[in-house]
């Protein structure tokens, strides 16, 4: 807010020196807005004062800043209240509220339109944090990064209407089915892995509990060995596949680490440990 006043006051001094020393000049009011994507809902204090240690001011309460803000929830609004508003704000509240697939095409079929006009009368300066919010919604549809990057430079030439009509032939969520294939790969390698330790500490017991059966005890084990074996080589290729699909993505090491975690559920050393192991340098 301060840095916003004293952009204005210079500003006003730019077209009548002298004007910010007069006694008649007021700074704008400003409303503070925070602008909430999540789910949930917002929980945080909703005063400055509630960030500010008051204790040892008794007294001097009075000259402490304070104020309030005002929440805009991006999920609270639905898009035809939205397209009431025909500003450039309602159409990137709209795409913010782009979460899945259905929500796209439904986009889509009742806000194509609605779209290509507000982006076609859009500033500069605004179409770019368009584009910011759209290469973010490729992202999370799995669109591949250079039918991405392509679709983004064609935007500005041809609008909206281009970018939708475009986007409809493409199967954006065969990256997303090949993604939950391996997750659910990894699942079930993992929980074979399970068993199969589950099974070898058992056949432990019963060396320990029934000497006589030591022959058959020690077969068993053997049996269970290599079955943890083989599911631990499966590991290894569900956990290369994973890796190989992080670097399909352009991520980092470090962003692919975080990755497996995150999307796939990997713990962090096993996380590390793949890409460590299985990463290709190009």
């Amino acid at each position: 807010m301060a840095v916003i006043w004293y952009d204005y006051r210079k500003r006003q001094e730019s077209l009548r020196k002298g004007v910010s020393g007069q006694k008649s000049f007021r700074y704008p009011a400003i409303i503070p807005i925070v602008y909430y994507e999540g789910m949930a809902d917002w929980t945080a204090g909703m005063r400055l004062s509630d960030r500010i240690d008051t204790s040892a001011a008794d007294g001097l309460v009075e000259y402490i800043p304070d104020f309030t803000y005002k929440v805009v929830q991006v999920h609270g609004y639905r898009n035809e209240e939205l397209k009431k508003k025909h500003n450039e704000m309602s159409l990137l509240m709209m795409l913010n509220r782009i979460q899945n697939p259905e929500d796209y095409r439904e986009f889509l079929r009742t806000s194509g339109e609605y779209a290509e006009e507000i982006y076609g009368e859009a500033p500069s300066d605004i179409r770019r944090v368009y584009r910011d919010v759209l290469w973010s919604l490729f992202q999370k549809m799995n669109v591949p990064v250079q039918e991405g990057q392509e679709l983004l430079a064609k935007l500005e030439e041809s609008g909206m209407g281009y970018l939708f009509a475009d986007m409809e032939k493409m199967d954006i969520q065969a990256e997303r089915r090949n993604t939950e294939l391996a997750r659910q790969e990894a699942e079930e390698a993992k929980q074979e892995a399970n068993v199969a330790k589950q099974e070898a500490s058992a056949a432990k017991l019963r060396l320990d509990d029934a000497n006589q059966k030591l022959s058959a005890a020690n077969q068993e084990a053997n049996v269970a060995k290599q079955r943890l074996e083989e599911t631990s080589g499966k590991l290894n290729t569900v956990f290369e596949q994973l890796v190989s699909i992080c670097q399909g993505e352009c991520l980092s090491r470090d962003e692919a680490i975080v990755c497996l975690q995150e999307r796939y559920g990997l713990k962090t050393a096993d996380a590390v440990w793949a890409v460590k192991q299985f990463w290709k340098d190009s």
